[in-house]
């Protein structure tokens, strides 16, 4: 039995049929006797339908107010999924950012990851085999209660510091309908320890750049040699 952290991105769930298909996947390792989270993206064209709304309510709108409407994209894929999974008999229920919660800086729009707490995550995975779909992007600024995005790139570093906090063994994203890649628990485990450096790396581009980016970073160096690998998410 393994834990798993897989991510998808806005293509894969596009619509419906592609959130089944997600759906599909999931069942499959949790079929295998595996424990999985998922963190999803909005659906794809919804984020920039979400940011262009806010630009036509307002040219100087307030950054809060911006963070409270984009981060509502990833919030109904998380619902649709957990609905999906359910339909096929899956145990599972989703999470917003602020429900782990995914603690974060003030930067609304660019919010850089403190602090996960997985434990509530790990305690389900043990006594209930749920699935955990967590809407990527976001998080929650504690002083203030406040949610935050995290900019762009910001559900692939949900993704990975979600896996960095349950211990994960590995970390998948298939940002397509087809293709994408895995980060095994070696770079998770040093992310447990500097997960607000370490994310912040991985939301500075593609999955490629930031493998490149951490094979440069010393203090992650010695876990390289476990390597990025293709997933198939259309077996």
């Amino acid at each position: 039995m393994a834990r798993l952290v897989m991510k998808f991105g806005g293509t894969s769930v596009a619509d419906i049929d592609r959130i089944r298909n997600v759906a599909r996947h999931v069942k499959r390792e949790v079929d295998a006797g595996h424990q999985v989270a998922v963190v999803v993206s909005a659906m794809a064209g919804v984020t920039n339908q979400l940011i262009e709304w806010c630009r036509q309510g307002s040219a100087l709108h307030d950054a809060r107010e911006y963070d409270a409407v984009v981060a509502s994209g990833e919030q109904v894929t998380a619902g649709l999924l957990a609905i999906t999974l359910a339909g096929m008999s899956v145990n599972a229920r989703s999470w917003q950012g602020w429900q782990l919660p995914i603690a974060t800086s003030n930067a609304h729009g660019a919010a850089r990851i403190l602090a996960i707490d997985g434990a509530e995550l790990i305690k389900r995975f043990k006594e209930r085999q749920e699935v955990a779909v967590i809407a990527g992007f976001q998080g929650v600024h504690k002083e203030t209660g406040r949610i935050t995005t995290l900019g762009r790139g910001g559900s692939d570093t949900s993704a990975v510091a979600v896996a960095a906090a349950i211990a994960a063994d590995r970390c998948h994203s298939a940002k397509g309908v087809v293709g994408g890649s895995s980060l095994t628990s070696g770079i998770c485990a040093t992310l447990r320890s500097s997960i607000a450096r370490a994310a912040t790396l991985i939301r500075l581009g593609s999955a490629g750049y930031a493998r490149r980016l951490i094979s440069s970073t010393s203090a992650v160096r010695p876990w390289c040699a476990t390597k990025w690998r293709s997933w198939p998410s259309n077996r």
